[in-house]
């Protein structure tokens, strides 16, 4: 740094914010250093840097290991309210737990909170590590002071930022679910979603499903059913038009407008949720633990390497779920 600071003419401690991405340097000030540090052959030792922001700062360490969720959700739901994002929960908390950190919530929508009033208080209490859960529908955007976070994003709600990401691996998993409702014997696939459901999976349930029925016979492959929101009328229009033998869906409407139309479940055609799991229908784990822990270990990495703000290169970490049969499908179509 030493080096550094004498060849761009500044001191040690202007070198050290810049290479931090400190915002209190400016950016073409930022890039004209990390130049030279490159071209000088420099590379921070990542735990080092770790415990000199930390003693530089005056944090103690119950403030550096702290971390954020930011709860986005009506008071009276809460993101823990569904039952896959209560297991994102415990997964974070268990992996941050064994990592040496502690979580604390905070709610946009208690009184007079904002984005802006949070981004103050999360820094006046040293807190750096962010992790955003899946926000609630019509909710894309957050404006916190970035440039003071390290932060994660769960799954795709939240657009804009575009930070790092850990995620479901949905279109691998639901490709898996269509190999083995194929392996049942299953031939006419149907899926049915809402736009917006379509688009918070960034359609990989719709392109696992496309792909998927292009390997099957012309006479086979079905048109989705999309719309706006859940539609009795329309839906079952599509059932009689197209006759599919299973259908997937993340919409437990769907699955009751087929008894109300007089189709059994199994014997006249098959259900699978997208979204879930459980004893009495078929679907897919999206393994919410899984995808808790992976949140917490992006989130500990960019706190190792000293990075703060948006990246400018996001990654996202997708963690495989599994298909779990159940009652809604049959075991096999020669029972048919």
């Amino acid at each position: 740094m030493s080096d550094i600071a004498k060849e761009a003419g500044l001191s040690q401690a202007a070198v050290s914010m810049a290479l931090r991405n400190h915002p209190s340097i400016p950016l073409a000030t930022r890039d004209r250093i990390k130049e030279i540090a490159d071209r000088l052959g420099y590379r921070a030792n990542a735990l080092v840097s770790a415990l000199m922001s930390q003693l530089q700062t005056g944090r103690d360490e119950r403030q550096i290991s702290r971390i954020a969720i930011i709860d986005a959700w009506p008071i009276d739901v809460g993101w823990k309210h569904y039952a896959l994002f209560a297991s994102q929960a415990a997964g974070m908390k268990a992996r941050a737990h064994a990592l040496g950190y502690r979580l604390e919530e905070f709610r946009l929508k208690e009184s007079e909170m904002s984005p802006k009033r949070l981004s103050r208080i999360l820094m006046a209490r040293g807190i750096v590590g962010v992790i955003i859960p899946p926000m609630p529908r019509g909710l894309s955007r957050l404006h916190l002071d970035w440039d003071h976070f390290a932060a994660v994003a769960v799954n795709y709600s939240m657009i804009r930022p575009e930070l790092h990401r850990a995620a479901f691996d949905t279109y691998q998993t639901t490709w898996e679910a269509f190999r083995a409702l194929h392996r049942l014997g299953y031939r006419r696939f149907g899926i049915a979603l809402t736009e917006e459901d379509n688009q918070r999976s960034l359609s990989q349930n719709l392109g696992a499903f496309g792909a998927f029925s292009y390997r099957l016979e012309e006479k086979d492959r079905l048109p989705p059913h999309l719309c706006e929101k859940p539609e009795r009328k329309s839906f079952l229009a599509w059932l009689r038009a197209h006759r599919p033998d299973v259908f997937l869906s993340c919409r437990w409407e769907f699955r009751e407008w087929l008894e109300e139309a007089g189709l059994r479940v199994p014997e006249d055609i098959g259900f699978v949720s997208l979204s879930e799991a459980k004893s009495h229908f078929a679907g897919i784990d999206q393994n919410g633990e899984g995808v808790g822990a992976a949140a917490i270990d992006l989130l500990v990495a960019q706190l190792h390497r000293n990075e703060r703000g948006i990246p400018a290169e996001p990654t996202t970490l997708l963690v495989r779920g599994e298909w779990v049969p159940g009652p809604t499908v049959r075991q096999s179509m020669g029972n048919h």
